[in-house]
């Protein structure tokens, strides 16, 4: 009879504890799709931030690359320096009064020289440039697909609270196209960027 009892408090333990967590576990598997729907959530915003980052970064390489292009050697400040030295050397002379119709002939040769030194730099950089913002609009391009596609992959996942950062992120990258685009065009078109002398 002990062992009756004994194992009919047993199940009535084992039946309570079973009753009691089952609520338990609905609840659990509520927090977990929410959990879940907010991780995704997340992780949308953290791709669409990353989106924005490789823009930027995308723009920081180009202007680096621009930057190292207009300073290698025989730049236009290079040019420059090298006309106001050689241009002083002469005009001690003159100064001096030596061979002064000689070195006001030459001056007239170096400035004539260095005009065309430095148009011929700004073909050379021009095309480089043209080159870099050719590239970098079809990177852009590249990224703006990727940007439509975690757009359409996520569609049920914009939720209020998405649609401002995709709106700002879509804006930024359409600003960046339409740039780099500008960009392009500028480079393209015969012109003196360089014109000091």
């Amino acid at each position: 009879m002990k062992a009756f009892i004994l194992s009919a408090i047993l199940a009535s333990a084992v039946l309570s504890s079973q009753a009691a967590t089952a609520p338990m576990r609905g609840i659990q598997m509520e927090n977990d799709a929410y959990n879940e729907d907010h991780k995704t959530v997340s992780q949308l915003k953290d791709k669409l931030e990353f989106q924005k980052k490789s823009v930027e970064t995308l723009w920081q390489q180009y202007e680096a690359a621009v930057s190292k292009v207009k300073n290698t050697r025989g730049s236009h400040a290079d040019l420059d320096a090298d006309y106001a030295y050689f241009t002083n050397l002469y005009k001690e002379d003159i100064k001096k009064g030596f061979n002064v119709e000689e070195a006001e002939r030459t001056l007239q040769e170096l400035k004539k020289t260095y005009q065309e030194k430095h148009a011929l730099r700004n073909e050379k950089e021009q095309a480089q440039i043209y080159q870099l913002s050719v590239q970098l609009e079809k990177k852009l391009q590249k990224e703006s697909k990727a940007l439509k596609k975690i757009k359409s992959k996520n569609s049920d996942l914009i939720a209020e609270e998405v649609v401002p950062l995709v709106a700002e992120i879509e804006t930024y990258f359409s600003q960046s196209l339409a740039k780099a685009e500008g960009l392009k065009i500028a480079a393209s078109k015969p012109g003196s960027y360089y014109a000091k002398l």
